[in-house]
C-alpha cells in the first residue's frame, strides 16, 4: 500500500506492486523501486492531480494518470545532479525530460531517506505524452539481446550499424537514414549529452522510441520514425562514477557503460582537466564503434547534418544552460534540497560513497558549501570550453 502526502494532505492512497529498480544501484543499501499499478492490485493505473501538477501532453491537456513509477534512491548528490539537469531543461518538453519531484520516504513507518519520484518510460508514457495508442509503441534502452526484444527493434539496430558504415555525405545515403531517424531528435539528445559532460554515457542511459501505426494527421510523432529520448543525468557537471555506492560499479558494468569510460579514457581528460573543459566531442568520437553512436558519428559526415548540429549546439549552450535560469536553480536546492540530503545523507551514515559519518549539519553544509559551488562553476564555465572544443573538433576557424 502507498502513501503520497502532498502539503499535508494525501493526495494518492491504494494497493499497488512494487519491484527493486536499478543496475549497479541494487547493490546499495538504500533500494531504489519501481511502482505498478495493476487491475489484480485494485487499480490499472495510479491517478494524481498533484503529484505532477504540470504535466501535460503534446496538445497541453493534463496528464493524471501513470501506469507506473519509479522512487530513485537519492541520498548521494548524483541523484540531485539527475534532479537538478531536469529542472534546467524542463522548458524543452515533450522531448527534454521527464516529471520529478523531490520527497521523503518512510517504509513501513521508518524513515527511508530522501527519494525522487519520476515518471518511468513506457509504452504508455509515450502513448499518454504524445496522443498514441500505446499498442503500436516500440521502446528499447539498449536492452536488444533479449529473446523478447521485438524484431523491428532487432531490425533498426541492424539498420544503424549497416548504415554508419556507408558514406553519409552521399545524399541518397542521408535521406535513407532520415526516413528512419528523426535526425533532430539525435541532436538534442547529443548536444544534451556533450554540455552537461555525462560520463555514463552515450551508449549507455539512452532510449529510442517509434510509433509504429497508421500515420495520424497533424502529428508528427505518428511518422514511424525512430526517436532518441534523454534519461540519467547522476554522473554530470564534474561527478564521476568513483562518488558511487561503495564497489557498486565492480563487477557489474555492462559493456556499453564500459565502452562510454574508455572513450573518457582515451578523451582529453587527465588530472589537470577540469570537468568544464573536458572534450565530449572526442570522447564521443571515441564512443563510435557501438550503436547508436556509431550512426551519430556517421552522419556528421554529412555536411547539412554538421552544420545543422553545429548551429544547434552553438545556439544551445548560449540559451539553454544560461546563469539567469541556472541561478535560481540553485538557490532553491541551495534552501530546499540541501535539507532534505542533509537528514538523508545521516540516515545512511557510513553506507553511502563519503563512508564516513556526518551529522544533518555537516551533510547540508558539505552539500551547500562544496558540492553546489562545484556544480555552479561548471555551469558558469561550461560554455566557453566546450564551444572551444567543437570549433576545435569540426576545425572552425
Amino acid at each position: 500500500s502507498i502513501t503520497i502526502f502532498h502539503n499535508g494532505e494525501i493526495s494518492l492512497e491504494q494497493n499497488v506492486g512494487i519491484r527493486i529498480k536499478g543496475q549497479s544501484t541494487r547493490d546499495a543499501p538504500q533500494k531504489s523501486f519501481r511502482v505498478e499499478a495493476r487491475k489484480k492490485y485494485g487499480k490499472k493505473t495510479i491517478k494524481s492531480s498533484t503529484l505532477f501538477p504540470n504535466n501535460k501532453d503534446i496538445n497541453g491537456n493534463p496528464i493524471t494518470e501513470y501506469d507506473s513509477l519509479c522512487i530513485r534512491a537519492a541520498s548521494d548528490d548524483d541523484r540531485e545532479r539527475d534532479l537538478l539537469v531536469n529542472e534546467i531543461l524542463y522548458g524543452r518538453r515533450p522531448e527534454g525530460v521527464i516529471e520529478m519531484k523531490e520527497s521523503f520516504l518512510f517504509l513501513n513507518g521508518e524513515f527511508w531517506g530522501m527519494y525522487v519520484i519520476t515518471e518511468k518510460y513506457s509504452e504508455e508514457y509515450f502513448a499518454s505524452h504524445y496522443n498514441l495508442s500505446s499498442k503500436n509503441i516500440l521502446y528499447t534502452t539498449g536492452s536488444v539481446d533479449k529473446e523478447d526484444t521485438p524484431q523491428e527493434i532487432k531490425d533498426f539496430y541492424d539498420f544503424m550499424n549497416t548504415y554508419s558504415s556507408k558514406d553519409l555525405s552521399i545524399e541518397e545515403n542521408y535521406k535513407e537514414v532520415c526516413k528512419v531517424l528523426d535526425v533532430d531528435s539525435a541532436i538534442e539528445h547529443y548536444a544534451t549529452g556533450i554540455y552537461f559532460a555525462v560520463q555514463d554515457w552515450p551508449n549507455n542511459n539512452y532510449g529510442l522510441w517509434k510509433y509504429n501505426g497508421e500515420k495520424i494527421d497533424g502529428n508528427v510523432y505518428s511518422d514511424g520514425r525512430w526517436r532518441f529520448i534523454n534519461f540519467d543525468y547522476d554522473f554530470t557537471m564534474g561527478k564521476t562514477m568513483g562518488g558511487g555506492p561503495k564497489g557498486s560499479m565492480k563487477g557489474s558494468m555492462k559493456d556499453s557503460t564500459k565502452d562510454s569510460m574508455k572513450g573518457f579514457m582515451k578523451g582529453s581528460m587527465n588530472s589537470e582537466t577540469k570537468s568544464w573543459e573536458y572534450d565530449m566531442f572526442t570522447h564521443v568520437e571515441n564512443s563510435g564503434q557501438r550503436a547508436p553512436t556509431n550512426i551519430y558519428v556517421a552522419l556528421l559526415k554529412n555536411e547539412e547534418f554538421k552544420n545543422k548540429f553545429i548551429d544547434y549546439y552553438e545556439n544551445y549552450v548560449n540559451t539553454i544552460p544560461t546563469m539567469d535560469i541556472v541561478y535560481p536553480i540553485i538557490q532553491q536546492f541551495d534552501e530546499e534540497i540541501s535539507l532534505l540530503i542533509g537528514y538523508s545523507i545521516s540516515r545512511w551514515k557510513g553506507y553511502l560513497s563519503s563512508s564516513k559519518e556526518e551529522s544533518i549539519s555537516e551533510a547540508i553544509l558539505n552539500y551547500r558549501n562544496k558540492t553546489l559551488p562545484s556544480i555552479k562553476e561548471f555551469l558558469e564555465k561550461r560554455p566557453r570550453y566546450t564551444l572551444e572544443n567543437m570549433r576545435k573538433f569540426f576545425e572552425i576557424e
